[in-house]
């Protein structure tokens, strides 16, 4: 079941407000968080570069900012938790 946008938007302001040493606000968290973010601007950037396009024919701040903007969505998503930082029992 997906959350709307501003679900997961509340849910990160709350958490970042209540942060007591939970998995989703820790150093943790945020270095997962972010290479999960990092990825995703990789791979949005790669998706975006027509194959066989000179150089020059590019629209590199076009790429840019989709792909920054996908990072962003990224962390934000994340925000519900991470598979890799679910504690094994």
């Amino acid at each position: 079941m997906k959350m709307e946008v501003k679900e997961i938007q509340y849910k990160f302001i709350y958490q970042m407000r209540n942060n007591k040493k939970g998995e989703n606000m820790s150093k943790k968290w945020w270095k997962a968080a972010g290479i999960r973010a990092l990825k995703t601007v990789a791979q949005t950037a790669a998706s975006m570069i027509t194959i066989g396009a000179a150089i020059t024919d590019i629209d590199w701040l076009n790429i840019l900012s989709v792909s920054l903007v996908a990072g962003i969505y990224s962390l934000i998503t994340n925000v519900g938790g991470l598979p890799e930082l679910k504690e094994e029992k």
